[in-house]
């Protein structure tokens, strides 16, 4: 629930600043374009393109996120199933 509600802020943070991110990314870029610039100032200026494109792709998901929703998505065994996967086992072991 936590998680959620920092996203939303996140997201709304985001949006409300918009005007900000596109005016650094033209900064940015404009520094990655000039051809007086030296090359670790072009650099850098790719780097900080990559990170500001980073904040547009979709959230990732955690391997503990991944693994919880695995684990909820195998269903449970009746009674008469589990039975049957022993006996199956036995007679494949023995």
């Amino acid at each position: 629930m936590k998680q959620k509600v920092l996203k939303e802020a996140l997201a709304e943070w985001r949006a409300k600043h918009s005007d900000q991110w596109e005016k650094n990314l033209q900064v940015a870029m404009a520094i990655r374009d000039d051809p007086d610039a030296s090359n670790r100032d072009k650099n850098e200026a790719i780097k900080i393109i990559s990170r500001m494109l980073g904040i547009l792709q979709p959230e990732k998901q955690t391997t503990k996120e991944k693994k919880e929703k695995a684990e909820k998505k195998e269903p449970e065994l009746t009674p008469e199933e589990e039975k049957y996967l022993e006996e199956l086992l036995g007679k494949e072991n023995g």
